[in-house]
């Protein structure tokens, strides 16, 4: 008889542990029991690659991300750069972003591609000697994407000057969604 109460509330006893642990795994996963989405994220690099285009061509180097839950992510770009030649005019430096693709080195941005950030995504300078070394890092936003498109963000790369020529020695692109 004294083992008849105990048959009785094993049943009891183990839906309270099974409640214990469903609860635990909800409060754990952010409540409700569902896991929350996963924010985009994506990083590609180091590329080295060197042009003596006055007009801005791919480095061939970028990333592909489809954004989940947030229509602006954040840019993260580092580079380290110089220019050589006699024209010493400097050389710029952009992440480009649209939906087509990621254009082939030394090719020119796609019709329709913008400069992120409303364009100042942008690592430039003017060298005051025949060759300046320059690390670049941009940490900035581009806020005017469209939740569930699929972007390729790129790097792009242009000397100031036929003479010149612009190097970009080590670089890095990572893509965030926030």
């Amino acid at each position: 008889m004294s083992q008849e109460p105990t048959r009785k509330s094993m049943p009891l006893v183990i839906g309270l542990i099974l409640v214990v642990f469903v609860l635990g795994i909800s409060l754990a996963t952010g409540g409700g029991g569902a896991s929350q989405p996963t924010k985009a994220f994506a990083t590609n690099g180091p590329v080295n690659f060197s042009t003596t285009s006055t007009t801005p061509v791919s480095t061939g180097m970028g990333v592909t991300i489809k954004t989940v839950v947030s229509s602006t992510v954040m840019i993260f770009l580092n580079s380290f750069m110089y220019d050589t030649g006699a024209g010493t005019v400097g050389l710029d430096n952009n992440v480009y972003f649209g939906t087509i693709s990621i254009p082939a080195q030394g090719s020119a941005p796609n019709a329709g591609d913008n400069v992120a950030s409303a364009g100042n995504a942008d690592c430039g300078f003017v060298p005051d000697t025949l060759t300046l070394q320059i690390t670049c890092a941009l940490n900035m936003p581009e806020t005017t994407l469209t939740v569930g498109v699929t972007y390729f963000f790129y790097t792009t790369l242009q000397t100031g000057n036929v003479l010149d020529t612009a190097h970009a020695d080590f670089e890095v692109l990572t893509i965030q969604e926030v």
